[in-house]
């Protein structure tokens, strides 16, 4: 973390996180001057990134501020601004056009891409490796409050991103504090298991079949293919076999047998893509998996747009609808994957801008309605290189 001195009776301050022991120092410099931010002003401007990550944390913050009787105003952000005019909160937008002259009124950014910038008088940045989301609960929470289910949200999000890549495929960095938070508060428990959703209160053979992450090439989508594949290890019939009847053997064997299947597509997968640590929620009317949640979160926004899903996270009446939007649309777009997978696409490459579109013909539905999921779920299985585009014809 550093600092910068103060010029005449302002206080120029700029915080980059390079790692969780000196968060709570940080983290309680930016809460003084959103405060004082907030004492001044009454209301302020929340700019967001167009990404599952920035919208959510707009909404965890948003949340909390205006619980606090402070007038939130949401704005979509496709560019790095040019000017502060008005008192703001930039998430995952980089201050890098801003200059002395043109920082009108006081601005924080949060950010997780791990860069130093130029600091500014009255703009502060919140900086680290982690979710935009857990930054923004970790800052909300130390100034004001925020709910176990916007905390479980954060896990959410982690999970979606590819944040469980610590130890046992636990969560990294403030995610992983997040976490904390919330087994302290006994607001969710932990446990080494399948990373499936549902798993544990669906027939094992349904679980595998109905999760998109981790992908099982063949089985994914394909219920009868998925109770074969139970079959197979001599649990029969599948309709009853759950994950609390699988002795360690036949774990052990079912993990291996499914990373087999994941390996022939995902060629840099990981074992602990397929089993490893994971949250449950224990708060009563709160009941939903996390992992799954993600994806709905997703889908949700790539149907119905950014500003329905802050909306949707808003509004506490809406809540258990969204975090089941998954159950409601995965089949098509599983199917869509499937497809995607089997098809030989078309490179066709684009002189002078180092892209190239991957063109495939499909008549699923999905492909136009959750186009941003597909590319997520598709690069995930590293299926997209970094300048290849996904066009569904």
């Amino acid at each position: 973390v550093y600092r910068c001195i103060e010029i005449g009776v302002s206080t120029v301050l700029s915080l980059f996180i390079s790692g969780v022991a000196e968060l709570k120092k940080s983290i309680s410099s930016a809460v003084e001057f959103m405060t004082n931010i907030l004492k001044e002003y009454k209301y302020v401007r929340m700019v967001y990134a167009p990404t599952i990550d920035a919208v959510t944390a707009c909404s965890i913050l948003g949340e909390t501020l205006i619980e606090s009787n402070i007038k939130v105003v949401f704005s979509p952000g496709y560019l790095s601004p040019a000017s502060v005019e008005e008192p703001s909160v930039y998430i995952g937008l980089e201050p890098t056009r801003l200059k002395r002259d043109n920082v009108k009124k006081p601005a924080l950014f949060i950010l997780n891409d791990g860069k130093r910038y130029t600091p500014l008088e009255n703009v502060v940045i919140l900086n680290s490796l982690s979710t935009l989301s857990s930054i923004a609960s970790i800052l909300a929470s130390e100034g004001w409050f925020v709910s176990d289910f916007n905390k479980m949200l954060v896990l959410s999000i982690a999970y979606l991103l590819g944040y469980d890549r610590g130890e046992s495929g636990d969560l990294v960095g403030v995610d992983k504090i997040v976490a904390s938070e919330l087994l302290s508060s006994k607001s969710v428990t932990e446990e080494i298991t399948l990373k499936f959703f549902d798993i544990g209160s669906e027939p094992l053979y349904k679980s595998i079949a109905k999760t998109i992450d981790p992908f099982i090439p063949s089985v994914a989508g394909n219920e009868e293919k998925a109770k074969e594949l139970i079959s197979s290890l001599g649990l029969s019939p599948p309709e009853n076999v759950f994950l609390e009847n699988l002795s360690s053997e036949k774990l052990e064997a079912l993990v291996k047998a499914l990373f087999t299947k994941l390996r022939e597509v995902k060629k840099t997968a990981r074992p602990y893509e397929i089993a490893g640590k994971i949250y449950k929620p224990m708060i009563t009317g709160e009941s939903f998996d996390i992992r799954k949640t993600g994806y709905s979160l997703l889908l949700f926004l790539d149907k119905n747009g950014y500003h329905s899903l802050i909306a949707s996270i808003l509004s506490k009446t809406f809540r258990d609808f969204l975090v089941q939007w998954y159950d409601n649309v995965y089949e098509s777009v599983i199917e869509c994957v499937n497809q995607t997978i089997s098809m030989e696409p078309k490179i066709v490459d684009i002189p002078g801008l180092q892209l190239s579109v991957k063109a495939v013909s499909t008549t699923c539905p999905a492909a136009r309605e959750y186009p941003i999921t597909l590319d997520h779920v598709l690069r995930k299985m590293g299926l997209l290189g970094k300048n290849v585009l996904l066009v569904y014809e």
